[in-house]
């Protein structure tokens, strides 16, 4: 079996960034036991593996791993699609009256956390009163709340703040017995609703003595899934060791509910943020995953090892409509479209190897999982859509003047932030740099700054604490793959997760109707028609900029198999299903 311990892999690192040889990969053992060897991929950046707190990607990879909740999606019999399963829950939510706002899950008597400590009810409902606590106000509490289902009295609670006057038992989660949950919703709800709800990671367990000996004096912070914090695993594999920017090492649990499932011995994920760095170490084995930028495409298109998959997420400018500076330009819809319009996204495109985009909808999201057909393919999707992707430098004018009409300005300048370490950002937003003015004449200006990833995170959220935190700054977001109508949360006024000020009540309701309305959860067709007049609004908004889609772009080792064969949208790699097949 190859082993790469961290020594190693450290020096194999100094040896790629020096120019040195890469050692070779060592010869597997011939003996392939049931449960057998090693998975080495990597992940990017994690600040946290607090499920109630994380937002990035690679939490959510490292969470799937080590961490349990009631429904998860799982590879189907014949290994050629997935369906949403019990994981802890022992089978589908059971509604207990007609409404369909009352439900019962009975969950599996066999699940341990690692130290052995039986996973009952009381773990559940202990996490979900954790994620809503309205001291600690978690990024996720309104999702948990209500998103796919309204917990009944759910927001009142997590919205109350110190105040103390909405109580715990006012909330629609309650213990039945040990191993039985109930909760009740506001609402008509699907049984696909309900698993949905119970399936994302916001709602997996926390270890009850563990997350209580992370809070601070306050209770106002929980440093619970940190490196200097406490954690505790419960999922398919135990997290074994965290070395902060560095690896995580994890184990097969032996005590996981579907324990019969799972191959992998061990799995170790790398955190690797240079491109060139992870491709480096896959093609001298140390790597069984690799994914292939912009830059090294062209190098790689006829591998037989590559995989290429539909965009998940849309690249874009954030606008922070609420900024006051230039008589609050940015809050003036005229100055937006003049942007819009004066974006060149086939020239950048082809700076990114991607694909201009001048919609909200990413690719790859499917329109219902019964059809399979991605939303964007609808001709429906299609029919409002700019022409000529967007770009009109003369109707840019147009609305440039008009905005500077209505904010009694000579000239505006403004400023976009990029993260340092983004090669494509980078190159576009140099682009922009140079052709926006070009377009939009010498009563423009445009300064850019690079920041740190972490930085421009942080500005593009900051603006509930300063109005001015940012001007323009770039985002994407990765949302359900399998829900089109739930990824229009993201620019709803309640949630709490906002890259902009956005508060309009008409999308609100839009939203509401689409997702829980008893006719939007049931008429797929009334369901669609709710998505495209949403996506047209932010379209003619121009809250967000779209401006590009990269497509997902991959090497796998030939030693892994997959259990889909591939990448699913919706279902991902399935790494702790791979097996070893060396």
């Amino acid at each position: 079996m190859r082993k790469r311990p961290l020594l190693a892999v450290l020096l194999l690192l100094a040896c790629i960034f020096v120019g040195c040889g890469s050692p070779a990969a060592p010869e597997p053992e011939p003996q392939k036991p049931a449960v057998y060897g090693t998975l080495y991929t990597y992940v990017g950046t994690v600040s946290t593996l607090n499920p109630f707190q994380s937002s990035e990607s690679a939490g959510t990879t490292i969470l799937d791993m080590c961490s349990l909740g009631l429904y998860e999606y799982f590879p189907n019999a014949t290994r050629d699609g997935f369906s949403l399963e019990g994981q802890l829950a022992e089978g589908d939510p059971v509604p207990l009256n007609d409404e369909q706002t009352l439900w019962e899950i009975k969950i599996r008597k066999n699940a341990k956390w690692e130290n052995g400590d039986p996973i009952t009810v009381d773990d559940v409902i202990y996490s979900l009163q954790q994620v809503m606590d309205p001291v600690l106000l978690t990024r996720r509490a309104s999702q948990v709340a209500s998103e796919f289902i309204t917990i009944k009295g759910a927001v009142e609670y997590y919205q109350q703040g110190n105040t103390n006057s909405v109580p715990w038992e006012s909330v629609g989660i309650k213990k039945v017995d040990d191993y039985t949950l109930r909760i009740e919703t506001t609402g008509f709800a699907t049984v696909q609703d309900v698993k949905t709800q119970f399936s994302t990671k916001y709602t997996h367990l926390v270890h009850k003595p563990t997350w209580e000996s992370c809070f601070s004096a306050d209770r106002t912070t929980n440093s619970y899934g940190t490196p200097n914090g406490g954690f505790m695993s419960c999922g398919p594999f135990i997290l074994k060791e965290w070395v902060e920017g560095s690896q995580f090492v994890f184990e097969r649990n032996p005590d996981y509910v579907l324990a019969d499932q799972i191959s992998l011995e061990k799995a170790i994920f790398y955190q690797i943020t240079d491109s060139n760095t992870a491709l480096e170490m896959f093609l001298s084995g140390n790597l069984d995953y690799v994914s292939v930028g912009a830059a090294a495409i062209e190098q790689y298109e006829d591998d037989p090892r590559l995989i290429t998959t539909l965009p998940e997420s849309v690249t874009s400018i954030c606008v922070n409509i609420g900024n006051s500076k230039n008589n609050n330009a940015l809050g003036n819809q005229n100055f937006r479209k003049a942007l819009f319009y004066a974006t060149d996204r086939e020239s950048i495109a082809k700076l990114v190897k991607g694909q201009p985009a001048t919609w909200i909808v990413a690719s790859a999201i499917l329109s219902s999982v019964e059809s399979g057909v991605p939303f964007r393919q609808l001709p429906e999707a299609q029919a409002y859509l700019p022409a000529n992707n967007g770009f009109d430098p003369e109707l840019a004018r147009q609305y440039f003047q008009k905005a500077l009409d209505e904010l009694g300005l000579d000239k505006v300048t403004v400023t976009m932030i990029y993260s340092e370490t983004s090669t494509n950002t980078k190159a576009v937003t140099e682009f922009l740099h140079k052709s926006w003015p070009e377009v939009l004449g010498p009563k423009f200006e445009l300064k850019i700054e690079a920041v740190s990833s972490s930085m421009a995170s942080s500005l593009r959220k900051g603006w509930k604490d300063n109005p001015d935190s940012y001007e323009l700054a770039w985002g994407g977001w990765e949302v359900s793959l399998t829900d089109v109508a739930n990824g229009f949360k993201v620019y709803t006024s309640w949630f709490n997760n906002k890259n902009e000020p956005y508060f309009n009540e008409y999308y609100d309701d839009l939203w509401q109707k689409a997702n829980q309305s008893e006719r939007g959860k049931t008429d797929n067709d009334y369901r669609l028609d709710l998505c495209f007049e949403m996506e047209q609004i932010l379209i003619d908004e121009a809250l967000t900029i779209p401006v590009y889609e990269t497509p997902g772009r991959a090497m796998v080792s030939d030693r892994i198999e997959l259990p889909l064969g591939g990448y699913k949208a919706g279902f991902g790699w399935g790494w702790m299903w791979a097996k070893v097949v060396e």
